[in-house]
């Protein structure tokens, strides 16, 4: 999501201005740190201009790519 939310030019805050969907919610959904509710996948989609099944075949592309550890998982990792 960040990927496409950067490449059509939003911050996090205008994408929440747009979608309705808190600043706190899209980092988030971004640092995979929590998982949409359907409602918030229809929000920020119509906020990016892109379509639902668009951001499924978005998020699809992102899990057949090699995992990253996000920043805070790197901080905190598990024992």
């Amino acid at each position: 999501m960040r990927e496409e939310r950067v490449k059509r030019g939003f911050s996090v805050k205008s994408l929440s201005k747009k979608s309705g969907v808190s600043r706190q919610a899209i980092g988030n959904i971004e640092n995979g740190v929590q998982t949409p509710i359907v409602s918030n996948v229809w929000k920020m989609a119509g906020g990016l201009g892109l379509k639902v099944s668009e951001i499924s075949v978005l998020a699809e592309a992102q899990m057949e790519k090699p995992a990253t550890l996000s920043a805070k998982a790197k901080a905190h990792p598990t024992k």
